[in-house]
């Protein structure tokens, strides 16, 4: 067996690295060490060209919903927050473990073996099957993350995933993986970066219905919607899709000290709640909204078109619909001329006209100014959408032809990414059984051969 994951894997490496020979990336790096090309998951050299040009590791968020002590401590929870106990069938039909990891870790190994290393953020839970002697992977607690150790226990993946960047010896860029998440084909840096440096960011192609839905997880888009249209101004924001995410640290940080306070709140939730900030979606719209500041000098000047030395409402509504384009809105300019006037009216400066505000009374309007600054300055980072094609998403259904029918899609034409999320809390107990075993022999088929991660007979 061991040859022929050898032999599967070589496959996968030439055709990933005849991808990367065609496109010259500005992250390769000449200078770097040929020792990095071999601390992979292989722990040998790569093919010429498949070797990204810093370490990659991934992380993966994982808890065994099906334990005695995990369902007693949420519920147990659930009480001291004063909301009803779980029932036995959400427990079973939300957190259950269907091995989703164990096929994962398979499918990385085969078609991102350029990944340094992996870790894996559990309460403390080990997989049965999980070989904890391989140097390639690490356990991490979340106590081992959490600054704040008064918000544990935590059931909320939001809070879980706010964290992750703390993990010791991380890398700086890595990726994210949910255990329902898989690669169906090769995968290399490109895939989430583009050769000209921009970030991929996989969104859904219209806004749909994702936030006008009563969960939980479509009240947080709007919450973080709305907080994002306060910051960065109006936008037509569609849902983050349902795959791997690159991440950077300092990013990470960065964007976390932007909304501190909501990231405290998330952080502190023991379970998820309507208003937390939901990663991707936050993270893929920090990078595509977030500008370089623009002094209040500047921005005086770029808006007094006829250098009077004043600034007028008309200027004001013109050079904000030629820079913010789609995103302009006439209501909002509107708004902030009134800010304007109101701010200059109490502040030192008196303006001679109601109809215009002098240089003077214009910067010291800082909240405004500030505001306006964020919307219209340099974009701190390029990024550009991820293809549709590429990706994958299933909320697996519980009724049993649906299942067949999309399962035989994806074993036809498996995708670079692969999202097959549960949604079995609506059937009987026969129907979610055989829907879960018809999800291993799928599984099964895409990813047959173990991985080094996999013990090979003793479970724990």
């Amino acid at each position: 067996m061991k040859a022929l994951i050898s032999i599967s894997t070589i496959i996968m490496l030439y055709v990933a690295s005849g991808r990367l020979a065609r496109e010259a990336s500005p992250w390769a790096s000449p200078s770097f060490s040929v020792d990095h090309c071999s601390d992979n998951l292989l722990g040998r050299r790569l093919l010429a060209g498949s070797c990204p040009h810093e370490p990659i590791d991934a992380v993966y968020t994982w808890v065994n919903g099906s334990d005695p002590e995990f369902r007693r401590q949420l519920s147990e929870t659930l009480v001291h927050l004063g909301h009803p106990p779980a029932n036995e069938s959400v427990n079973d039909s939300r957190f259950a473990d269907n091995e989703e990891l164990r096929y994962s870790l398979r499918s990385l190994e085969q078609h991102a073996p350029w990944v340094r290393r992996i870790y894996l953020v559990t309460n403390g839970q080990v997989p049965a099957w999980l070989d904890l002697d391989n140097p390639r992977i690490t356990v991490v607690r979340h106590e081992e993350i959490f600054p704040n150790k008064s918000h544990l226990p935590t059931f909320s993946s939001s809070a879980i995933e706010s964290h992750l960047h703390r993990i010791k010896g991380l890398s700086e860029h890595f990726l994210f993986f949910n255990d329902d998440f898989f690669l169906g084909q090769p995968v290399v840096l490109e895939d989430f970066v583009s050769p000209r440096g921009e970030y991929l960011t996989f969104l859904w192609p219209s806004r749909g219905g994702a936030f006008n839905q009563s969960s939980a997880h479509s009240c947080s888009l709007t919450h973080v919607d709305r907080l994002f249209t306060q910051r960065y101004g109006p936008e037509e924001r569609r849902a983050a899709a349902h795959v791997p995410l690159l991440l950077k640290r300092s990013i990470v940080a960065e964007l976390q000290t932007t909304f501190a306070a909501e990231y405290e709140h998330t952080s502190a939730a023991h379970v998820r709640t309507n208003d937390y900030m939901q990663t991707s979606f936050t993270y893929s719209y920090f990078l595509r909204s977030e500008r370089r500041r623009v002094s209040s000098g500047r921005l005086f000047e770029m808006f007094d078109t006829d250098r009077s030395g004043t600034l007028s409402e008309r200027e004001l509504l013109s050079v904000m619909s030629g820079l913010l384009g789609r995103s302009y809105s006439v209501r909002d300019a509107r708004l902030l001329w009134d800010e304007l006037r109101r701010c200059a009216a109490a502040g030192d400066t008196p303006t001679d006209s109601s109809t215009e505000l002098n240089r003077s009374a214009v910067l010291g309007c800082t909240t405004a100014t500030t505001r306006l600054s964020q919307r219209i300055g340099e974009r701190r980072y390029r990024t550009r959408d991820g293809a549709r094609s590429a990706w994958f998403y299933l909320k697996v259904p519980s009724r049993p032809q649906v299942v067949k029918r999309r399962f035989t899609e994806v074993l036809a034409n498996p995708r670079r990414f692969i999202c097959l999320n549960n949604n079995f809390s609506d059937s009987t107990a026969g129907r979610i059984k055989f829907v879960r075993d018809m999800l291993g022999q799928l599984l099964e088929r895409l990813f047959p051969w173990p991985s080094q991660f996999e013990l090979t007979s003793i479970r724990r």
